[in-house]
């Protein structure tokens, strides 16, 4: 019964937050698409991070693939590019705040050690 009612509340809860996507994921957008959808959002974005040779730097299982050497780098690496880092964790990302430029996005996502770089998309209540 107690699992029954936790689904319930979980589904009103689900039922009432929205999310305006954009049109496309942010990994199918182009560099100057991706930068107008992170200046949109007040320039704010997660920046993801890898090891050089990887594709990913969190497993499917969650396992965290990169060191914390590299983490520490690149923290230091977008700091240099003059974005401010928002939100940092002992975890393969970070929230920044940007003024988004195509070249800009363009150079952190051909970064050997940058996974991604999406906007960060609130949701909305109903």
């Amino acid at each position: 019964m107690r699992f029954a009612i936790m689904a319930f509340a979980t589904l009103l809860l689900a039922a009432g937050c929205r999310s305006e996507p954009t049109a496309a994921p942010a990994s199918q957008l182009s560099p100057k698409a991706l930068a107008v959808a992170i200046n949109q959002e007040g320039g704010r974005a997660f920046v993801g991070f890898k090891e050089a040779n990887a594709t990913v730097g969190v497993d499917e299982r969650g396992r965290v693939l990169v060191s914390a050497e590299t983490v520490a780098r690149m923290k230091e690496y977008l700091r240099g590019l003059g974005l401010e880092v928002l939100r940092e964790w002992d975890k393969p990302f970070v929230v920044v705040r940007m003024n988004a430029s195509e070249s800009l996005v363009s150079a952190l996502l051909s970064h050997p050690n940058i996974q991604y770089v999406e906007p960060i998309v609130p949701g909305k209540w109903d």
